[in-house]
């Protein structure tokens, strides 16, 4: 839930240079330079350790990758 948070409020997040990741309690990583809000996407998908669940099921996965391969294969829905 909380990246869903995240990336919807991601241009809001991404204004300042540089960006320190919202997860406060996880990390303190820092993103700068004019990538900065591709490089912090791609770390609260794939590097922040937050939790996406599937709706279907409520499997757990920790990259969105894996959410969307499972859904393909465990669902047979394309995301």
């Amino acid at each position: 839930m909380a990246l869903r948070k995240w990336l919807e409020c991601l241009d809001y997040l991404a204004k300042p240079d540089p960006v320190k990741c919202p997860n406060n309690n996880y990390c303190q990583r820092k993103f700068g330079g004019l990538n900065r809000k591709y490089h912090l996407k791609n770390h609260l998908l794939k590097e922040c350790g937050v939790i996406i669940n599937c709706q279907i099921c409520s499997k757990q996965f920790g990259h969105l990758k894996s959410l969307r391969y499972h859904m393909g294969v465990a669902h047979l829905t394309i995301l």
